[in-house]
């Protein structure tokens, strides 16, 4: 783990991970199974108080599967969910917490790498068992059409 002081972003780190690892062993992947953005995008409409961007990176190599509602913190959150391989990749778009966090911070718990940045009014915690550098190069894709 990269992170020994900063005890709120340990919190959410273990959070995020239970979360993913909760999503692997059920068989509650996804709410909404399409590889369309704007499908997935509209499926959230009237079950969240926000819209949580996507990005289309099918031709990157990362297939979007779908989304589902997921809880963080007890809080009602969007989870978008890619496959890289056989990897899967959750992406969990919340309102920004009143904690304070990093605005960008890279971690591993239990043999998963969690991305976490911060963009307008949203956290992004981005988790999978990919390899370290494979997921950075998916945030930065994320990151960059959000």
């Amino acid at each position: 783990r990269f992170l020994e002081t900063d005890s709120a972003a340990d919190e959410y780190v273990e959070s995020v991970t239970t979360d993913h690892v909760r999503s692997l062993m059920a068989d509650h992947l996804v709410d909404v199974k399409s590889s369309d953005l704007h499908t997935v995008q509209g499926w959230f409409q009237g079950r969240l108080t926000y819209s949580p961007p996507g990005a289309d990176l099918g031709s990157q190599g990362f297939t979007l599967l779908g989304g589902r509602l997921d809880l963080m913190d007890d809080m009602q959150v969007a989870a978008l969910v890619y496959r890289s391989g056989d990897h899967t990749i959750n992406v969990f778009v919340c309102p920004k917490s009143d904690e304070p966090l990093p605005e960008r911070l890279q971690a591993d718990q239990d043999g998963y790498h969690v991305v976490h940045w911060r963009g307008g009014e949203l956290d992004y915690w981005v988790i999978s068992d990919l390899d370290a550098a494979d997921l950075q190069r998916f945030s930065s894709l994320f990151q960059a059409q959000t």
